[in-house]
């Protein structure tokens, strides 16, 4: 796996979801190791969130729509005061976040066009 072997040792990331079952093929399927973590979290519940997102520095999420699922985990960043990132191209719900959560590090759209070719 590319990403784990290119990542320097000081890095530590996780994948996380609300399906334990589902991130254990992902893992199992990337071959991640045990250095990778698996964290699964409940968007209904923002404690559940919040004590996922206050763990980290950056949350970089590639899964929506969006506009249903997102937003709680934006609110979660702003609360812990951790960086935010998405592949979102929804626009209407960019806008939305931008002018909600304007003090934030919020950063929609990133990569869109790099993995557009893997779908």
């Amino acid at each position: 796996n590319y990403s784990s072997k290119q990542k320097p040792n000081a890095l530590r990331w996780a994948i996380a979801g609300r399906n334990m079952e589902k991130l254990e093929d992902v893992h199992r399927h990337l071959s991640l190791g045990s250095e990778v973590d698996i964290i699964e979290a409940d968007l209904s519940i923002p404690e559940s969130l919040d004590s996922l997102i206050s763990k980290t520095s950056v949350v970089l999420t590639t899964a929506g729509p969006y506009a249903k699922i997102g937003t709680p985990i934006v609110e979660s960043c702003v609360r812990c005061g951790t960086n935010y990132c998405d592949i979102t191209g929804e626009v209407p719900w960019v806008r939305t976040i931008a002018d909600q959560f304007d003090e934030a590090a919020l950063v929609p759209f990133i990569g869109r066009q790099e993995l557009a070719h893997l779908t």
